[in-house]
């Protein structure tokens, strides 16, 4: 049997999401900080990354999610980390989840883990069984 575990530090980390409306999507940020400064036209630029113009349309106006492969081409180009791009999507779809009715069907679901107790009772030492007498 696999023995899984996990570091309670890790897995409660939120991104932090904006309090007044939503997080600039990647479509923002592609077109404000780096297409429009760098005067170049959504064909140039997805000739530049390697992919035809729709696709990248589709993603600035947000019909389209941004995968793990275009995150990689957008770090490369821009000079970037995968991971910036990769958040910014998160952020995105994150802010949509937790304001939707379907979040309000998730917040009903009782929780079955306290992430917190769980680790303090890890941390507690464990009883040593006593010796049997004979």
């Amino acid at each position: 049997m696999k023995v899984f575990s996990m570091n309670t530090t890790q897995t409660n980390k939120r991104l932090r999401l904006p309090k007044h409306g939503p997080p600039i999507t990647v479509g923002e940020m592609l077109v404000e900080a780096y297409i429009e400064p760098l005067d170049m036209t959504q064909q140039r630029f997805a000739d530049a990354i390697g992919i035809d113009r729709q696709s990248l349309n589709a993603i600035i106006k947000g019909r389209r999610s941004l995968t793990i492969e275009m995150a990689m081409r957008l770090g490369r180009v821009l000079g970037t980390s995968v991971e910036f791009w990769l958040n910014l999507q998160r952020m995105t779809e994150l802010y949509i989840a937790e304001n939707s009715d379907f979040a309000k069907t998730i917040a009903k679901i009782p929780v079955l883990v306290d992430v917190k107790q769980t680790a303090e009772a890890r941390q507690s030492p464990v009883p040593t069984p006593k010796a049997r007498r004979s």
